[in-house]
C-alpha cells in the first residue's frame, strides 16, 4: 500500500510536536507545584516568626510592666501596710476598706491601660489579700488552699523562688472562670522581699494577636497549644471553629494533627497534612520557649495552588487547540510541498533545454524556495558571466586610473621629502661648517687670545642653534604623538612680553629696524597659562617679522578680550611687521610643518618651516589660535594669536600695563656663567663616552669637585658600595642612563635595592617628558639633559648637596 508524503509528514509531524509539548507540560507543572510549595511554605514560615514575635514581645512587655509596676513606691509602701492589716483586722476591717480603696483606684489605672484582668497583692504566707476582681480566689491561701495547684500559685511560687518575675503556662483558670495566663513578681523594700504582685492577663488581648490572618488569605489560620498532661491542648479560637479554644486537644503519638504534636513537643518544620477538617493544608510550625507553647501557621492547599491549578487546566485547554491546529497545518503544508516541486522540476527541464530566461516561482522562504532561489541563482549567473567580462573591463581602466592617481600622489610626497631633507640638511650643515670652521680656527696657534674666544663663543652659538631645531622637531613630534603637555599655572602676560621684548629688540636693532611693545586697554595681572609656550609662541611670531622685514617697525600689540569668539575671556597679541607680505597661496601653507611660502623663502631666510606649525599647535593647547589677519605684498602683515586666560577671579586688571613689571635685562648668551664652589665634594661620574666623560670631569674639576670616573653601571656599582664599606661614600653620583655592559637604569636599581641612599642624577640625552619619569621610577633623584648646560649642571649638584646637609629626606 503507497503511504503518500501527507500521511508521514502528518503523523510524523503529531509524534514530534506532541511528545515534547506533555513532557514539558508535565515537568512545567510539577516544578510549578515544588516551586509554588517553597514560596508559601516560606510566606508560612515568615509569618510564624512575625506572631511568635509578637506573642513573645507581648508577653514580655508584661512581665516588665508587672515587674515595673512591683517596684513602684506606692505598691510597696502599700504592701507592708495591707498586708498587716490583713493579717491583723481581717478584710472587713474599715482600716482594711479604706487602704484597699485607696490601692485600687492606684490599680484601675494600670488594668485599663495595660489590658489586666485581674491584680492581686499577695503575702509572703501565700494568702491572696487584694484582688482587683474579689473572685472567689480572694482571701484564699495558694500554698494551702483549693487553688494551689492553678497556674497564679505556680507563677507566684516561681518569683517567689527565684526573686525574679515569673510567667506562668496558658491554662484554665477556675475562679475567673476563662483561660488564664499570670505573671508575678517579687516587691523589696530595703533589698528584702514583703510580699507578690500577680496579673491575669486578658485573653482577649491574646486572642487578637492570634486572629490577625493578614497574609494568610481565605483559609489560613493559626493554632496555639500547650503540652498538658500526654495532650497537646488547643488555648485560642480558631477561624474555622471559634469554640476551639481549650476544647479541641490531641493525644501525643496519635496519627492526627501531627503539626500541633510536634510544636507542643519543642520541634519546628513545615509539610503537608490533613487538619481537623480533614482539609489538605500547607502548615509551619514552630516552639515558643519562653512561653512553652507551640504554634502552627496553616492554609489550605485549594487555595494555595489555586494558581497552579488554573496553569494546569489552561495547558490542557491550549494543547487540545494545539493539537487541532497542528493537524490542520499538517494538511496544509503537504500541499504547499507538492506544488513547488512540480513548479520547480518543469523549470530545470526548460533550462536543459536551453532557456536561460526560465525562472522558478518563488512562494515560500524555506528550504523549498531557498532551492528555488538558488535554481534561479544559477541560470541568472550563467546569463552574467558574459557580462562579467566587459564590467572587469571596466574595473581594469579604473584601477589603472587609481593606481596613476597613487603614482602622482608618491612623487608629490617624495618630491616633499626631498625638499625637506634638503632644507634640514642645509640648516644642519650651515651651523655644522662654522662649528668645525671656527673650531680649526681655535687648533691655529697663530690666534690671539680674543680671537679664540671669539671663535669658542662663535661655536657655542652655533651649537644653540642646533639644540634649538632638535627641540623643535622634538616639540613637533611630541604634538603629532599626542604627548605634549602644559603645564597651567599663575603667570605674569605683562613681564611675559617685556622678556620677550627685551630679547627680540636686539635682533630688531640689529637689522636697523624698531620693535615697538603696545597695550589697549586694561590687562590682567596674572592669567592661568604656560608661561613657558606662550613666551615661545610670541618669540616666534616676533622673530619671523624681524627676519622677513627689510626697513621700517615691527610692533607687538596686546588687548584682553570679554568675549572671544564666543567662548570664556582671552588675552589677543598681534604681531605688525611693515615686511614682504604674502598672497592667499603662501597663507595656504604657512602653518603646515615643513613649509614656508615658498622655495625663495628658504633660500633666501633659511629656516626650517616648524616655528610657526609648532606655535599654531601651543595656542589651540592653550585654548585659542592663530591666524593671519591681515597681510598684503609690499605692505606687511598681522599675525593674531589667542590664548585663553583662565579663570579671573579676584586677579587685578591693570590701567597702566606699560608700567606695571620691571624685567630684569637679559644675560647675554655667550656670557660666561659665574659657577658654585664645590670644594670637598666627592662625585662619582658614570659615562661610557670618553669625550663627555673628560668634558663632564673638567666642569666639575673647575668647581674643585674631587671627581672619580668609570665607564659603564657595573663598575659603578661596584665603586658606590666600595666607597661606602669604608666609610666615605660619594656625596652625588652622576649616572649616564645609556651604557653597555649595564646601563645605568640598572645599575640605579640595584644600588636602591642594596640600601644605597645618596643622591643619584640622571644624565642621558633623551629629553622626552617621559625619559624623565623613566629616570626617577628607576630610583634617580633628578635629571640634566644633554648637551650639558654646566651652570645647571653645578647648581642641580648644589641643591641636592644643601638637601643632605638640612637632613631632608631625597626623592626615590
Amino acid at each position: 500500500m503507497r503511504v503518500t508524503i501527507a500521511v508521514r509528514l502528518t503523523c510524523f509531524l503529531l509524534l514530534a510536536g506532541l511528545t515534547p509539548s506533555i513532557i514539558i507540560g508535565y515537568l512545567s507543572y510539577k516544578n510549578s507545584v515544588q516551586m509554588m510549595t517553597k514560596e508559601i511554605s516560606r510566606n508560612l514560615d515568615a509569618y510564624a516568626e512575625t506572631k511568635a514575635n509578637h506573642i513573645n514581645m507581648y508577653f514580655d512587655t508584661r512581665r516588665k510592666d508587672v515587674e515595673s509596676l512591683a517596684h513602684s513606691p506606692t505598691i510597696v509602701n502599700a504592701t507592708t501596710k495591707l498586708v498587716l492589716t490583713y493579717e491583723t483586722n481581717g478584710a472587713e476591717s474599715a482600716e482594711y476598706a479604706d487602704m484597699e480603696s485607696e490601692l485600687k483606684s492606684f490599680l484601675m489605672f494600670h488594668m485599663e491601660a495595660l489590658d489586666y484582668y485581674d491584680v492581686y497583692l499577695i503575702s509572703l504566707s501565700g494568702d491572696i489579700v487584694l484582688s482587683m476582681t474579689q473572685g472567689s480566689d480572694f482571701g484564699t491561701n495558694l500554698k494551702t488552699g483549693p487553688y494551689r495547684d492553678s497556674e497564679l500559685a505556680k507563677s507566684v511560687e516561681g518569683a517567689a523562688t527565684i526573686l525574679e518575675t515569673a510567667v506562668s503556662d496558658f491554662r484554665y483558670y477556675e475562679p475567673s472562670g476563662r483561660p488564664a495566663a499570670f505573671v508575678a513578681s517579687p516587691i523589696y523594700k530595703h533589698g528584702v522581699v514583703i510580699g507578690l504582685l500577680a496579673t491575669q492577663m486578658d485573653t482577649q488581648a491574646i486572642y487578637q494577636l492570634t486572629q490577625d490572618y493578614t497574609g494568610l488569605g481565605r483559609t489560613g489560620e493559626m493554632v496555639i497549644a500547650s503540652k498538658i498532661g500526654n495532650d497537646a491542648v488547643l488555648l485560642n479560637p480558631l477561624r474555622h471553629d471559634p469554640d476551639a479554644g481549650f476544647n479541641r486537644k490531641l493525644s501525643i503519638g496519635s496519627e492526627y494533627g501531627m503539626p500541633v504534636q510536634q510544636a507542643v513537643q519543642g520541634r519546628k518544620g513545615m509539610g503537608v497534612f490533613d487538619d481537623y477538617r480533614n482539609e489538605e493544608v500547607l502548615a509551619a510550625w514552630r516552639y515558643l520557649p519562653h512561653l512553652r507553647l507551640g504554634m502552627v501557621v496553616k492554609q489550605d492547599t485549594a487555595e494555595a495552588y489555586a494558581a497552579v491549578y488554573a496553569l494546569r487546566d489552561r495547558s490542557l485547554a491550549i494543547g487540545l487547540a494545539s493539537l487541532f491546529a497542528l493537524i490542520c497545518t499538517t494538511i496544509l503544508l503537504s500541499r504547499t510541498i507538492s506544488v513547488p516541486i512540480k513548479d520547480l522540476t518543469r523549470s530545470a527541464a526548460l533550462m536543459a533545454d536551453g532557456d536561460l530566461s526560465v525562472r522558478s516561482e518563488i512562494n515560500s522562504r524555506d528550504e523549498i524556495g531557498a532551492l528555488a532561489r538558488c535554481f534561479n541563482g544559477m541560470v541568472a549567473n550563467i546569463g552574467k558571466l558574459f557580462l562579467d567580462l566587459e564590467v572587469r573591463g571596466k574595473e581594469l581602466e579604473e584601477n589603472a586610473k587609481r593606481l596613476m592617481e597613487a603614482k602622482l600622489h608618491a612623487e608629490a610626497a617624495d618630491l616633499a621629502k626631498s625638499e625637506f631633507l634638503a632644507n634640514m640638511s642645509h640648516e644642519i650643515r650651515t651651523p655644522m661648517t662654522a662649528i668645525l670652521g671656527f673650531a680649526e680656527n681655535i687648533l691655529d696657534g697663530d690666534q690671539s687670545k680674543s680671537e679664540q674666544l671669539n671663535c669658542a663663543h662663535t661655536i657655542r652659538r652655533n651649537g644653540e642653534y642646533l639644540l634649538d631645531l632638535i627641540n623643535d622637531i622634538l616639540d613637533l613630534s611630541k604634538i603629532e604623538a599626542g604627548k605634549m603637555t602644559i603645564e597651567r599655572r599663575d603667570c605674569q602676560p605683562c613681564r611675559i612680553v617685556a622678556e620677550v621684548a627685551s630679547l627680540m629688540r636686539m635682533r630688531a636693532d640689529a637689522k636697523g629696524i624698531s620693535f615697538n611693545i603696545e597695550y589697549i586697554g586694561a590687562i590682567p595681572e596674572t592669567i592661568q597659562s604656560d608661561p613657558i609656550r606662550l613666551r615661545q609662541i610670541l618669540i616666534n611670531l616676533i622673530g619671523n617679522a624681524v627676519k622677513f622685514t627689510e626697513a621700517g617697525a615691527v610692533r607687538l600689540v596686546t588687548r584682553f578680550v570679554g568675549d572671544c569668539h564666543g567662548k570664556s575671556p582671552c588675552l589677543q597679541f598681534e604681531v605688525i611687521d611693515t615686511g614682504r607680505g604674502m598672497i592667499k597661496e603662501q597663507v595656504a601653507k604657512l602653518f603646515q610643518p615643513f613649509m614656508q611660502a615658498d622655495s625663495s623663502t628658504t633660500r633666501k631666510f633659511g629656516g626650517t618651516g616648524l616655528g610657526l606649525a609648532i606655535s599654531h599647535r601651543f595656542a589651540d593647547l592653550l585654548g585659542g589660535d592663530i591666524i593671519v589677519a591681515a597681510t598684503e605684498l609690499g605692505v606687511g602683515t598681522t599675525f593674531r594669536a589667542t590664548v585663553d586666560t583662565g579663570p579671573l577671579n579676584g586677579v587685578r586688571m591693570l590701567d597702566d600695563p606699560m608700567s606695571a613689571t620691571v624685567v630684569d635685562a637679559v644675560a647675554d648668551p655667550g656670557a660666561q656663567a659665574i659657577l658654585t664652589d664645590l670644594h670637598g665634594c666627592r662625585i662619582l661620574l658614570v659615562e661610557d663616552n670618553l669625550t663627555n666623560q673628560v668634558l663632564v670631569a673638567g666642569i666639575l674639576s673647575k668647581s674643585r669637585a674631587e671627581v672619580t670616573s668609570v665607564t659603564d653601571g657595573e663598575r659603578a656599582l661596584e665603586a658606590a658600595l666600595l666607597a661606602c664599606d669604608k666609610g666615605n661614600p660619594f656625596d652625588i653620583i652622576l649616572m649616564d642612563m645609556q651604557m653597555p655592559i649595564m646601563d645605568g637604569y640598572e645599575a640605579t636599581g640595584q644600588l636602591r635595592r642594596k640600601g644605597y641612599t645618596g643622591a643619584i642624577i640622571a644624565l642621558t640625552a633623551h629629553a622626552m617628558s617621559s625619559d624623565r619619569e623613566k629616570c626617577i621610577k628607576a630610583g634617580c633623584n633628578d635629571y640634566v639633559a644633554k648637551p650639558i648646560d654646566r651652570k645647571k649642571l653645578i647648581d642641580k649638584i648644589h641643591h641636592h648637596l644643601v638637601l643632605a646637609e638640612t637632613a631632608f629626606p631625597m626623592t626615590t
